[in-house]
C-alpha cells in the first residue's frame, strides 16, 4: 500500500512564491518635487497666518501706523480743535474780577496741549490746584500754541496776556525745542533735515511708502511690518542722523548754538521786563522730556540706542535745565525745574507721564506738573516772598487792542499764529 501524500507535498501544491533576494520590499522615495511642493505649501500657510495675526494687532502694538501712503507713529489720541476766541486751547476770559489773582502761562504745545480735553490742559489743572489749596480765588489764563518760542510767546504775552493784568506771568520752557525755536539758522536746518529724516523721535517715525524698503505689496500687513522694521535696521547711524533738537544736550556748544542760547536768554529777559512792567511777578518753569525722565545716563542710552552716531560724541542732559537755572539765579527770576520730580515718579513708582510716541505730557502728566507748578507758586506767594510793592512800578492802563505795550515791543505780522509748526500727531 502506497502512501499518502503529504500535505505539504510540492508535487500536489500551489507553486509559492519565492521571496526577493534582498529581503522586504521597501516603499518608494518621493519624488524631490513633492517635497519641494510640500514645503512651499507650508510656507505659504505659515505667511497666511502671519498675515491674518497682524491685521488683529493694533498700531499700538506694531509700534506703527500705516496711512495715507505714509508709515507714522501711532496716533494716541484724538486732537481736541476747540478754543477759545483767539484761537488758544483754553475757555474764555472776560475782564479781571475783583479780589482774583491771574496767572498767565505761557509755552509751546506743552501749554496748548491738544491731545487733552480743555478742562485737562495744565493751565486748567494749575488754576483747580491753586484754588484747591488756597484760600484766595486764582485764575490761570493759557497763551500756547505748537511749535512757539520765546519770540512768539513774548508777542503774545504783550498782546493778550498784559492787558488781562496778570499778578504771575509763568513761563513753561522746554528745552529740547524753545533753544531751537528761538533761533532762525536752526529752525532751517531743521526743516532741511526733515525733508528726509525719518526717526525724529524715538518711536515717531515718517517714512513715505515710494521711500519704505522692498514695500512691494502695500496691502499686505506682513509686508509693511517688515518694510517699517527694515527701514529702522538701515537707518542713518551717523551723526548726521542725529535730529537737530537733541544737539542742546551736547557737552560744548558750537556758534550756532551759542547764538540760539543767547538769543533766548534776551528773550526771556525780555518777558521779565514786561512782566516787571505790568507789576507782575514772572517765574520760569522747565518742563521735562520723555527721555529725561528716566535720568540722564538712562535716558541718554535710550537715544543712542535710537541715533548710534551720538555715540561718537559727548552729552549732557542735564546741562540745559542747569543752564537755565544758572541764569535765573543771576537775573532773580523764580525758578523751578520739573524734571527731577517726574524722575522720582517715573523711575521710582513706575508711572507713565509722556505719551509714549507724541512725547507731550499725557493726562497724568499735565496734572502732576500743574501740582507741583502750583506749590512753588503758592510758596512764592507766602508773606515773607511777597515782593516790595513800594518797589514795583504801578501797572499801567491796559493798551488799545493790537497795540505793542512796554520796552522793545514788536508784533509779528499775522500774530497769533506768526510761524506754525505742525504738531506731531
Amino acid at each position: 500500500m502506497e502512501p499518502l501524500p503529504s500535505p505539504m507535498d510540492d508535487s500536489e501544491s500551489e507553486p509559492s512564491q519565492a521571496a526577493p533576494a534582498d529581503g522586504p520590499e521597501t516603499p518608494q522615495k518621493c519624488p524631490f518635487m513633492y517635497k519641494l511642493a510640500a514645503l512651499l505649501a507650508s510656507v505659504m500657510v505659515a505667511l497666511l497666518i502671519a498675515e491674518i495675526g497682524l491685521r488683529f494687532l493694533t498700531p499700538m502694538q506694531l509700534g506703527y501706523e500705516y496711512r495715507d501712503e505714509e508709515f507714522t507713529h501711532p496716533r494716541e489720541f484724538v486732537r481736541d480743535e476747540t478754543g477759545n476766541r483767539h484761537g488758544f486751547h483754553d475757555v474764555d476770559h472776560g475782564p479781571k474780577p475783583p479780589d482774583v489773582r491771574r496767572v498767565i502761562l505761557l509755552g509751546d504745545s506743552y501749554v496748548a496741549a491738544r491731545n487733552v480735553s480743555i478742562p485737562e490742559t495744565p493751565g486748567q489743572r494749575l488754576q483747580h490746584h491753586l484754588n484747591a489749596r488756597s484760600s484766595r480765588k486764582y485764575e490761570v489764563i493759557s497763551l500756547g500754541h505748537g511749535g512757539w518760542g520765546q519770540r512768539e510767546q513774548l508777542a503774545a504775552l504783550r498782546r493778550h496776556g498784559i492787558p488781562a493784568e496778570p499778578d504771575i506771568i509763568v513761563t513753561l520752557f522746554l528745552s529740547l525745542n524753545d533753544v531751537k525755536d528761538n533761533s532762525d539758522a536752526l529752525q532751517r536746518e531743521t526743516r532741511e533735515q526733515r525733508r528726509t529724516h525719518q526717526h525724529r523721535r524715538p518711536g515717531h517715525t515718517r517714512i513715505r511708502a515710494q521711500d519704505a524698503p522692498l514695500f512691494i505689496f502695500r496691502w499686505s500687513a506682513l509686508n509693511r511690518l517688515i518694510s517699517h522694521r527694515l527701514a529702522y535696521f538701515l537707518r542713518d547711524r551717523t551723526v548726521a542722523g542725529i535730529p537737530v533738537p537733541y544737539f542742546v544736550y551736547a557737552a560744548e556748544d558750537d556758534q550756532q548754538w551759542q547764538a540760539a542760547w543767547a538769543e533766548t536768554e534776551q528773550l526771556i529777559l525780555q518777558m521779565k521786563e514786561a512782566a516787571d512792567f505790568a507789576g507782575a511777578r514772572y517765574v520760569l518753569v522747565a518742563a521735562s522730556t520723555p527721555h529725561g525722565v528716566w535720568g540722564a545716563e538712562q535716558g541718554l542710552t535710550m537715544l543712542q540706542t535710537v541715533y548710534p552716531g551720538m555715540k561718537k560724541r559727548r552729552w549732557d542732559l542735564d546741562k540745559p535745565d542747569k543752564r537755565i537755572e544758572q541764569f535765573s539765579q543771576q537775573h532773580g527770576i523764580p525758578f523751578l525745574t520739573l524734571e527731577p520730580l517726574f524722575r522720582i515718579e517715573t523711575v521710582g513708582k513706575g508711572r507713565r507721564l509722556h505719551f509714549q510716541y507724541g512725547g507731550h505730557w499725557n493726562p497724568a502728566g499735565d496734572d502732576l506738573a500743574a501740582e507741583y507748578i502750583a506749590e512753588f507758586l503758592l510758596s512764592l506767594e507766602s508773606p515773607q516772598n511777597a515782593p516790595d510793592e513800594a518797589a514795583r512800578p504801578s501797572a499801567p492802563a491796559p493798551p488799545a487792542p493790537g497795540r505793542p505795550l512796554g520796552p522793545g515791543s514788536l508784533q509779528p505780522a499775522g500774530f497769533p499764529f506768526p510761524r506754525q509748526e505742525a504738531e506731531e500727531q
